[in-house]
């Protein structure tokens, strides 16, 4: 399963210093969303559309499981750790990327 817009990340809060604090609640197991590449499609600062909620490298992200996840409950502090230009949104007239895709890792404490 993939990251979808219908189920989108959430800002929690921005330090304005140290980056921003997002929480994504899924049904995914943590190690299918973490240090799995350009898994948050579109979400990167920059982005056109939707998506665009303007993730940035060094944000931290709390993965929550769902009711249905692997392990319900389960949250798990990760941080963005890139974010890489998603080649098949890239606008041909202009040659610029349309989103930006955030890769997650380095997974820090699990409850």
């Amino acid at each position: 399963m993939a990251y979808s817009s219908t189920n989108p990340l959430s800002a929690v809060m921005d330090t304005g210093l140290v980056g921003a604090v997002w929480r994504y609640v899924s049904s995914h197991a943590s190690s299918e969303i973490a240090d799995v590449p350009a898994f948050f499609k579109g979400v990167g600062i920059g982005s056109r559309g939707l998506n665009g909620l303007g993730v940035k490298v060094g944000d931290s992200v709390l993965l929550v499981g769902s009711s249905i996840s692997p392990i319900p409950g389960e949250s798990v502090w990760t941080s963005v750790l890139s974010l890489t230009a998603d080649q098949a949104s890239t606008i041909a007239s202009t040659g610029y990327s349309a989103s930006y895709d955030a890769t997650c890792g380095g997974f820090t404490v699990s409850t």
